[in-house]
């Protein structure tokens, strides 16, 4: 064997997104942003292979698809087969500054940058349910799914140093569908955090996220903003200082534009993106107050 070398298999995350590879109590704001829902890979089954050097780490995958956790190898919303690839560069610091996405007080400069890629198709495995375990993002308005064609890239990058931290990520999608009545879709999304350290124990933290659609993806005369902004304002507070063990949470969360009719065609999004406190409704802001104690064990 490879020093630095591991293999996995089962069910795991692809090597996508960054923001969903950090665990959820491992976050900067209470809980990922609205962008890394419409895009992230959820869970696959699958192999991954891997291999971490001192500056340098890569992973690839081969999979049933995004987002198809616990389903059977039949099931509706299976990927025929699905690609992705991750490569990472350290500048400076140690791999383990980057299980989380703060940077305690003291702490040495470290950074890292990023790129993912990952391909999918679908249609011959099982019923067919579209892209992203079954969710018809690339069919708006109730069109046939014949199978097709997903496409995912993202760059990101990370940099943390005495008491502070930035994170910053890129994701587009493409996706080609089959059939007729039909048409490509390009959709991408950025997101922006940091943090700070006021005190030894209390961050305060603030994210821009923003998810850019395709028009194709509305009906024709729809008032649907196509550009969807949503901003997040808070504090974390540590009970035991330099640890994830005990951390209190309250935190604004503002959605600047209509998505009412933007949440009903992207994947998990259901009656709303409750995972980030939104419903969707059809006036230009929605503000949601979520506050949030997590404990480790």
């Amino acid at each position: 064997s490879f020093d630095g070398a591991f293999n996995r298999w089962g069910q795991f995350k692809a090597p996508l997104l960054w923001e969903e590879l950090v665990d959820p109590e491992f976050q900067l704001a209470g809980d990922r942003s609205t962008t890394n829902q419409v895009f992230n890979q959820g869970y696959s089954q699958g192999i991954m292979f891997g291999y971490e050097a001192e500056a340098w780490r890569g992973y690839a995958s081969i999979t049933d698809g995004l987002r198809t956790i616990g389903t059977n190898y039949n099931g509706a919303g299976e990927s025929d087969i699905g690609l992705t690839a991750r490569a990472e560069f350290k500048f400076a610091g140690d791999w383990e500054r980057f299980t989380d996405f703060t940077s305690w007080r003291n702490s040495d400069y470290a950074g890292k940058i990023g790129a993912a890629f990952h391909w999918e198709t679908y249609g011959d495995t099982g019923p067919i349910a579209g892209p992203y375990g079954g969710t018809p993002l690339a069919l708006a308005g109730g069109a046939p799914n014949f199978g097709g064609d997903l496409i995912i890239y993202t760059v990101d990058a990370t940099v943390e140093g005495n008491g502070w931290n930035v994170a910053a990520a890129f994701v587009g999608s493409w996706t080609e569908p089959d059939g007729p009545g039909v048409t490509d879709s390009s959709d991408f999304g950025v997101v922006v955090q940091g943090g700070v350290f006021v005190a030894e124990q209390v961050e305060l933290f603030a994210r821009w996220d923003a998810t850019f659609l395709d028009d194709n993806r509305f009906a024709p005369g729809a008032t649907a903003d196509e550009d969807l902004h949503f901003l997040t304002f808070g504090a974390n507070y540590y009970v035991i200082p330099e640890s994830h063990a005990v951390k209190a949470s309250l935190e604004l969360l503002w959605a600047l534009n209509d998505t009412t009719n933007a949440f009903g065609i992207l994947p998990g999004s259901g009656g709303g993106y409750s995972q980030s406190s939104f419903l969707g409704q059809n006036d230009d802001s929605e503000i949601a107050i979520r506050g949030q104690v997590s404990v480790l064990f």
